[in-house]
């Protein structure tokens, strides 16, 4: 578990994931704060801990059963979703990319989604995880705020 926000570890969410390897219904979501060391600098260390941990909560209040949130490391998130419709992923999303926003001074979250359906349609060695990290890359490479859905094509 990790220590500042409560959530599941890499090494755990890696674990969870193995485990609903092949299922189609499931989503995965990775956050990023954006432009960690300007929010650094303009509040400390102290208040971007508390950043940390709130967005943690965030993410764990979407948490169904079945579903694990965890900190990957550093200022990356992740959430698995036991629902596969892009449209209904992106709402749960821009509602914790809102509230993060309101409640943390304008910080902003790089988001990149891939539904279990899309990974399993990709290449064979493309997992979920690998997916969802390059949209999450295109969704950084757009700015601050970002957001991208992994799609084959």
């Amino acid at each position: 578990m990790d220590e500042l926000t409560g959530l599941a570890t890499y090494r755990d969410f890696v674990v969870s994931l193995a485990a609903l390897s092949g299922q189609e219904r499931i989503s995965l979501v990775l956050f990023d704060v954006d432009d960690l060391q300007a929010l650094n600098d303009r509040h400390g260390h102290e208040a971007v801990d508390r950043f940390l941990a709130r967005l943690g909560s965030l993410i764990q209040e979407r948490c169904g059963a079945g579903e694990m949130a965890a900190r990957l490391g550093g200022d990356e998130f992740a959430l698995s979703l036991l629902e596969d419709e892009p449209a209904e992923v992106i709402r749960e999303v821009e509602q914790i990319r809102r509230r993060f926003g309101e409640e943390t001074a304008g910080a902003t979250l790089s988001v990149g989604i891939c539904d279990g359906r899309t990974a399993l349609r990709a290449a064979a060695p493309l997992s979920l995880l690998e997916a969802a990290g390059g949209a999450l890359a295109d969704a950084k490479a757009q700015g601050p705020g970002g957001l991208s859905v992994f799609r084959l094509g």
